[in-house]
C-alpha cells in the first residue's frame, strides 16, 4: 500500500478507506461516522458538531428510542448533506423548545422528516 508515513495523513488515508470498503463488505453508515468526520466530510462534521450542541446521541439498534436517541443516522446523515446545517439547526432547535428532546422517540425519523419538509 502507498500509505503516508505522516501520522495525520495516515490516519485520513485509512479512513478513507475504511469508508471506501463499501463496495466489498457492507457497513453501517454509523460505524463509518468517525472516518467521515476524520475526513473532513461535511455531513458528518455537521452531525457531529449538532450532537454535541443539542445532546443526542447515535445508537446502531432498530427500535424504540430513549430519550436523546437519534431515531435515525442514515436519514439525518441524508438531511445534512442535502439541506445542510441550518436545516438540522431548525430541526433540533424545534424539538429541544417543545422539549421531545426528552421523550421517547422524539429523534424519530418521521419528526425529523415532517419538520424538514416544514
Amino acid at each position: 500500500m502507498d500509505a503516508p508515513t505522516n501520522l495525520k495523513e495516515r490516519l485520513k488515508f485509512e479512513a478513507e478507506y475504511f469508508i471506501g470498503q463499501d463496495d466489498e463488505c457492507e457497513g453501517k453508515p454509523l460505524e463509518k461516522h468517525l472516518a467521515r468526520v476524520i475526513i473532513g466530510d461535511k455531513p458528518a462534521i455537521i452531525l457531529d458538531k449538532l450532537s454535541k450542541k443539542y445532546k443526542f446521541s447515535f445508537v446502531n439498534m432498530q427500535g424504540k428510542r430513549t430519550k436523546s436517541i437519534l431515531g435515525s443516522y442514515t436519514d439525518t446523515y441524508a438531511i445534512a448533506k442535502s439541506c445542510g446545517k441550518d436545516c438540522l439547526e431548525f430541526i433540533f432547535s424545534i424539538i429541544e423548545n417543545a422539549g421531545w428532546n426528552n421523550e421517547t422517540n422524539g429523534y424519530a425519523t418521521f419528526v425529523m422528516r415532517s419538520l424538514k419538509n416544514i
